[in-house]
């Protein structure tokens, strides 16, 4: 049956007249009369103030982009179509997307798919970091002629049209790199026969992201606090403390991972949840406590915040 233009919509307590504008097969889009504090997942109803028939709904967007071109509609109703109330589904119509938006739209974000990029309050979803990486690559190969060489993080969001640099550098993926405050190719400079060493630490922490290596481990192949300094200072390492490495963005997934624990949580329950020792989590912690991503509280447990810093 065909939807009047100007039906009645029953939510919760409240009933008003409601604009409809048909997208395609199910969907529909509402423009009300007036704000009402939906979130994605609830229901309601649809009623012809002519008649008695009535049309059940769902909502699957609360905040949708407007529709501009030629044929916008038929576009959203197949965006519509693959919304199923999940983190996943929400990222890939949205790319690139603050965390708490998500959340006042009702999206649960504790558990990130496989590849989402997280970076403060920022998600991007691992389609559009895929894309974005090598458009990425493209801008700072064209700058590497430059001078000075390479590209900064502010010029780079621009370039690609991102709202904050954050997320550029948390693209940053090899062959592109940061060196001094900018991207750039090519290699590091790191001397060549510490390559070797680099790579057996990199390799160690592939499979066990926050266990970091320790000193016997360091000197076995031949490195020292000096060197480790070294990569973190060419974006091959985080350096946390004298002598404590891991992988650059680990601090990034760890937050991810004490995001998803009951708040506020104890140094051993976010030793056990990163599957590491007291000497990495204690200055790992002190890390997080720096960047702005957890709370310290006075009886020594932490909480993450609820809008983390770009």
């Amino acid at each position: 049956d065909r939807v009047p233009e100007r039906p009645l919509l029953h939510v919760g307590a409240a009933s008003l007249s409601v604009q409809v504008r048909v997208l395609g097969q199910g969907f529909a889009r509402l423009t009300l009369d007036r704000p009402l504090p939906l979130r994605v997942g609830d229901r309601a109803i649809l009623r012809d103030p002519g008649d008695r028939r009535l049309w059940g709904l769902v909502v699957l967007d609360v905040d949708p982009a407007p529709l501009r071109r030629r044929g916008a509609a038929d576009v959203r109703a197949q965006d519509l179509a693959r919304l199923d109330g999940s983190l996943a589904a929400e990222l890939t119509l949205r790319g690139v997307v603050r965390r708490t938006r998500l959340r006042r739209l009702g999206i649960a974000t504790e558990t990130l798919p496989e590849g989402t990029v997280a970076t403060g309050d920022w998600l991007v979803s691992a389609a559009r970091a895929a894309k974005l990486r090598r458009a990425l690559l493209q801008e700072v190969q064209t700058a590497s002629g430059q001078d000075p060489p390479g590209l900064s993080p502010e010029r780079a969001a621009r370039s690609l049209g991102l709202p904050d640099p954050a997320i550029v550098l948390a693209l940053v993926t090899p062959p592109v790199r940061v060196d001094s405050g900018r991207l750039r190719t090519g290699d590091p400079g790191v001397p060549e026969h510490l390559g070797e060493a680099l790579a057996a630490l990199r390799e160690d922490l592939v499979d066990a992201p926050f266990a970091a290596p320790d000193a016997a481990r360091i000197a076995s192949v031949g490195l020292d606090d000096r060197a480790l300094v070294l990569f973190h200072r060419e974006g091959q390492l985080l350096r946390l403390a004298e002598g404590i490495v891991l992988l650059p963005g680990a601090d990034r997934r760890a937050a991810d991972r004490l995001r998803c624990l009951e708040q506020p949580f104890t140094t051993s329950q976010a030793r056990q949840a990163l599957d590491t020792s007291r000497r990495v989590v204690l200055p790992l912690l002190a890390h997080l406590d720096r960047t702005g991503h957890t709370v310290r509280l006075p009886d020594d447990r932490r909480r993450m915040r609820v809008a983390e810093p770009s």
